[in-house]
C-alpha cells in the first residue's frame, strides 16, 4: 500500500544555522506515502497532514533524512529509473473558493497524485530560505517539487499551495517555465463571509479582536487584565500560517504595507473587514500580474455554470491541464465532487453535486461594512480576473479538445 520515500518535510536545524554553505542549512525528511488511500477517498483527507498521518508518517521511526547534496542524489537516482513525474500543474487560490473540491476531484485520478498544502513545497515557494540567493531558493522549490513527485504507478502530480504562495510565482515560473497554473478566486463578498463569518463590534479590529485566538498581528503575551490588549502589533512575518485564524487575517508584510499600518495609531488599525479585503486585493492583484501576459497561468472563478466541479472535470482537466479521463475515471470525479471534506466529518452534497445557492445566501447573510470593504478593496480586480478567464477561455477553446493550452497533449 506504500508507495517510494517521498519529501515529508524540511527542516532548518539549529545546529545547522551557522554552516559555511547555505544548501547545508536544510535537512530533508522523507516517508512512505500511501496515495491509493487518498485516491480512494480524497474527500476524508483534506490536506497534506491527514494524508501523512494516514501513512503512518506521524512515528518518526519511519523517516529518513537527508542533506541537500543526498536530497539531489536520490532525486537524480530516481530519475534514473523513470520516477520523477514532472509537475502537471499548480493550483494557487483563495481560501474559501471550492480550491478542496478542485483538488479532491483531481486526486480521484488514479493516474494522479493530488497534495493539498504540503508544508515542503509551501515553504520552499514561501518562507523558507527567503535570505538565501535566488538561484538556491530556485533549486530548493526544484528539489521539493520534484522529491514529492516520485512514483512509478503515476503520471501527473498537482500541488495545491496557499493563498500567499501567489506572491511568490515568479519564483515558481523561473522554476517550472512550462507547468500550468490556476488561480481560484470568488465574489470578494462571498470570500470574507466564509472566513469571518459573523460582524463583530466596531472596536473589535483585525488586531485586537478576542473572538479569534492566536492573531499574529499582536505580540506574544500582550494580554492585559479586564481582557485589553496593549501595544502595537508584532511585524509580519511573511506568509505566516496561523492556525484557527480566518487566513485572510493572517499577517502578510505586503497587506501591511498597502494598509500603511506602520504610520498607524492603535486607534486607526483596520477592521477586521478591511483587512481581509485587502487581503484578497493583494493577492488577486498578484495573480493579475502574473497571468496578463502569460498563457500558462488560468484564473477560475468559484462561480461557473453549471458550477465549479463540472468545469474542472470537463474543462479544465482536458484542455488546460492536458489530462484526459477514461470513463471510470470521469465518473471517480463526479462522485468524489459530490462530497463535502471540510470539518469533522465529510458530507455527501444534496443537490448532487451543484453550490449555486451557497453564493446567494452568502450575500444575503453578508453586513453593511463588510460589502462596503469588500467593493472599495477588492470588486474591481476581482472583474479584472473574470474578464481574463472570459478570454482565456475562448482563446483555449479554439484549440483542439484535449490539448492544452499550448496544445501539447499529456
Amino acid at each position: 500500500m506504500l508507495g517510494e520515500w517521498v519529501l515529508y518535510r524540511i527542516n532548518e536545524p539549529q545546529k545547522l544555522k551557522d554552516v559555511a554553505r547555505v544548501q547545508d542549512r536544510f535537512e530533508f525528511q522523507f516517508c512512505q506515502v500511501a496515495h491509493v488511500l487518498h485516491t480512494e477517498e480524497p474527500y476524508r483527507m483534506a490536506f497534506f497532514k491527514d494524508l501523512i498521518s494516514a501513512s503512518g508518517c506521524d512515528n518518526h521511526r519511519e523517516h529518513k533524512r537527508m542533506n541537500w547534496d543526498q536530497a539531489e542524489q536520490y532525486l537524480e537516482s530516481q530519475r534514473a529509473e523513470n520516477k520523477v513525474i514532472p509537475p502537471t500543474g499548480f493550483l494557487h487560490h483563495e481560501a474559501r473558493c471550492g480550491s478542496t473540491l478542485v483538488t479532491n476531484i483531481l486526486a480521484s485520478n488514479p493516474r494522479a497524485i493530488a497534495y493539498s498544502e504540503p508544508p515542503a513545497v509551501v515553504n520552499a515557494g514561501g518562507k523558507v530560505c527567503r535570505d538565501c540567493p535566488r538561484e538556491i531558493r530556485v533549486r530548493l522549490l526544484q528539489l521539493a517539487v520534484g522529491l514529492m513527485g516520485l512514483s512509478a504507478k503515476h503520471d501527473y502530480v498537482f500541488f495545491k499551495l496557499m493563498p500567499s504562495n501567489m506572491l511568490e510565482a515568479d519564483l515558481f515560473k523561473e522554476a517550472f517555465p512550462t507547468t500550468p497554473y490556476i488561480w481560484i478566486h470568488r465574489d470578494p463578498v462571498g470570500v470574507m463571509m466564509s472566513q469571518l463569518k459573523v460582524e463583530r463590534p466596531p472596536d473589535h479590529n483585525a488586531f485586537n479582536d478576542q473572538s479569534l485566538p492566536g492573531m499574529p498581528m499582536l505580540q506574544a503575551g500582550a494580554r492585559h487584565r479586564g481582557g485589553k490588549r496593549g501595544g502595537l502589533p508584532a511585524p509580519p512575518s511573511k506568509g505566516g500560517n496561523v492556525g484557527g485564524l480566518p487566513p485572510c487575517l493572517r499577517r502578510l508584510k505586503e497587506v501591511d504595507d498597502s494598509l500603511g499600518i506602520a504610520l498607524k495609531s492603535k486607534e486607526e488599525m483596520p477592521s477586521r473587514e478591511e483587512y481581509c479585503a485587502e487581503y484578497l486585493a493583494v493577492t488577486s492583484r498578484a495573480a493579475v500580474e502574473a497571468m496578463a501576459t502569460d498563457p500558462l497561468g488560468m484564473p477560475v472563478a468559484y462561480e461557473q455554470e453549471p458550477d465549479l466541479a463540472t468545469h474542472v472535470i470537463d474543462f479544465l482537466l482536458p484542455m488546460f491541464f492536458g489530462v484526459q479521463l477514461d470513463e471510470d475515471a470521469r465518473q471517480r470525479a463526479v462522485v468524489v465532487s459530490r462530497s463535502y471534506s471540510k470539518g469533522s466529518r465529510f458530507r455527501r452534497v444534496e443537490d448532487g453535486g451543484s453550490y449555486a445557492g451557497d453564493v446567494a445566501k452568502k450575500r444575503d447573510a453578508a453586513w453593511p461594512n463588510l460589502v462596503a470593504e469588500a467593493g472599495e478593496h477588492t470588486r474591481g480586480v476581482y472583474e479584472r480576473l473574470v474578464a481574463m478567464e472570459r478570454e482565456k477561455v475562448v482563446a483555449l477553446r479554439q484549440l483542439s479538445a484535449g490539448r492544452g493550452w499550448l496544445g501539447q497533449p499529456r
